[in-house]
């Protein structure tokens, strides 16, 4: 998989609040998918709180990989730091972060503990801690933020039991915060963040006019169905 690095941009919402990212990924999937007669999967599983359907050969790649070491898994994060300038309502961007959640199931899935299949909860709820170093004196404070971002990045996920999608914001001074979003690469790459921020700037300024998402387990369905039963 090639590296591939953001450039930086800037998002001006209706509220003032400016939003540069910048930070270095992995792009998407490259590798060749199972056979349509594996699209039957563990049906009983399904019920109205949640589904279960495959993965894909590279997303079962991808977790055996990360599931070799602590470095491994680590080595598959793919973060976003977003520079927040202006006026910041903490309600507003958990209420918009919790509307990607809720409008992308990559964002609620899961993998199974044997790395066969990814479930795919109906509805999950996140939490968006808040660290306030405003307190600090203003020449440590960006210092710091940097120290906490960098830890959060490396966090391990549990890619056997957890959803595999987390954010933290960091408070410089009253309008300059740092938004981190941090995700699995077995669920999205450099193009998700661009959808994804996109989308976030769209919610948080309540404005959300546009089409709906392709599902993961439509695009799961779309590449299992490319190669021949034999």
């Amino acid at each position: 998989m090639a590296n591939e690095k953001l450039t930086k941009v800037s998002h001006n919402d209706s509220n003032g609040v400016k939003i540069e990212e910048t930070k270095e990924a992995f792009t998407g999937f490259e590798s060749p998918v199972r056979s349509a007669d594996l699209l039957e999967v563990a049906r009983n599983e399904n019920t109205e709180n949640q589904r279960t359907i495959l993965l894909t050969e590279a997303q079962r790649g991808l977790w055996m990989l990360s599931t070799m070491n602590l470095d491994a898994l680590r080595a598959y994060n793919l973060s976003l730091t977003l520079r927040l300038c202006g006026p910041y309502d903490h309600a507003k961007m958990l209420r918009a972060l919790q509307g990607l959640i809720d409008r992308h199931e990559a964002l609620r899935t899961q993998m199974s503990v044997e790395g066969e299949t990814q479930i795919i909860a109906a509805q999950a709820v996140i939490n968006v801690p808040m660290i306030n170093l405003s307190h600090l004196a203003e020449s440590e404070r960006e210092a710091e933020a940097c120290k906490i971002l960098g830890e959060a990045a490396a966090q391990p996920f549990n890619t056997k039991s957890r959803v595999l999608f987390r954010a933290i914001v960091i408070k410089i001074r009253e309008e300059q915060h740092f938004l981190m979003l941090t995700l699995h690469h077995i669920i999205g790459s450099v193009p998700s963040y661009r959808i994804l921020v996109e989308q976030l700037c769209a919610l948080y300024t309540s404005w959300a006019d546009f089409s709906a998402p392709m599902q993961l387990s439509e695009f799961v369905r779309i590449q299992l169905e490319q190669i021949p039963i034999k």
